[in-house]
């Protein structure tokens, strides 16, 4: 199958490079010096298991690329999926499958309106990546686990066997999921309210939240909200959702900070409404109180 990654960053980065590793028909969309880059001298990838390795990529701009994947990993942040529609519309077709790599609620509906011709999925990943400089992207840890599936309890599509074991043989974990609606909001029930309570107290890593009762309170409270979404959205979790991120949190690695407030402490764009405001919209239009988010956004507000 020919596969195309949207998104050079750390999450896209390792797809694209674990996959070209492999031997797999995979191409990168990137951009400026990190496009050049790679196209020049490879990817650089920084593992714990494998160390630094030199992966030949083939890598494109958007405008200069004029294929049609069979399979598309859109790992963009998610205020750029509006960017990178006309892109996605030119280069899909009624075949081609679409899997959204983001941590939010409705990215595969957003996308499909975006894109309605094509094969549109919901999906997420497990992994701690991130690009350390101009063609090279470094892999936190071992964990690297992708997880798809159709979205409105669809039948599976038959081609996804054959990307599961692609992704497999790159070294990739992957679930191909019967209920990815609950796969995404379990996601999103650590990583969203991390990033809220650490931007609550700017920009508090993991080991100052864990350690401290006022903030595992607040991260716990915002745990409780989603949890109350979940609810109202009909989404039932096999695990408890407190004990299981709490347990997440407790075993991160001291000095762990959320993509958001790495956004925040840059300026301009970040993933604020849909790690936050998003939520609390959607739990308004489902009338799941969500207290804790309030008073987070309140306080986002104030700063801004």
């Amino acid at each position: 199958m020919k596969y195309l990654v949207i998104g050079a960053g750390g999450t896209g980065g390792c797809i694209a490079g674990f996959m070209a590793r492999a031997g797999m028909d995979v191409s990168l969309i990137a951009r400026g010096d990190h496009l050049r880059a790679i196209q020049n001298e490879g990817l650089v990838l920084l593992t714990t298991i494998d160390g630094r390795v030199r992966v030949p990529l083939s890598s494109y701009s958007e405008d200069e690329y004029a294929d049609r994947p069979d399979v598309v990993f859109v790992c963009v942040k998610t205020y750029s999926i509006d960017e990178i529609a006309p892109f996605l519309r030119r280069i899909c077709g009624a075949e081609t499958i679409v899997i959204p790599i983001q941590n939010s609620v409705g990215t595969g509906d957003r996308i499909e309106r975006l894109v309605p011709d094509a094969k549109v999925l919901d999906g997420c990943i497990y992994i701690g990546a991130e690009k350390l400089a101009p063609g090279e992207i470094r892999q936190n840890g071992k964990f690297f686990r992708v997880v798809f599936g159709m979205r409105g309890g669809e039948a599976p599509l038959p081609q996804l066997e054959t990307v599961k074991n692609d992704l497999e043989k790159s070294g990739i974990r992957v679930v191909v999921s019967d209920n990815i609606a609950m796969e995404v909001l379990l996601k999103l029930s650590f990583v969203s309210p991390f990033a809220a309570a650490s931007a609550y107290y700017d920009g508090a890593p993991t080991d100052k939240i864990a350690s401290d009762p006022e903030k595992m309170k607040l991260f716990t409270d915002l745990i409780e909200d989603i949890d109350r979404l979940a609810k109202a959205l009909r989404i039932t979790f096999d695990v408890n959702l407190v004990e299981h991120n709490q347990k997440i949190m407790y075993a991160m690695p001291p000095g762990g900070t959320a993509s958001l407030q790495k956004d925040l402490n840059r300026g301009g764009r970040s993933e604020v409404d849909t790690m936050i405001y998003d939520l609390l919209r959607l739990g308004a239009e489902r009338g799941a109180s969500m207290p804790a988010y309030e008073k987070v956004a309140s306080r986002l507000k104030e700063r801004n």
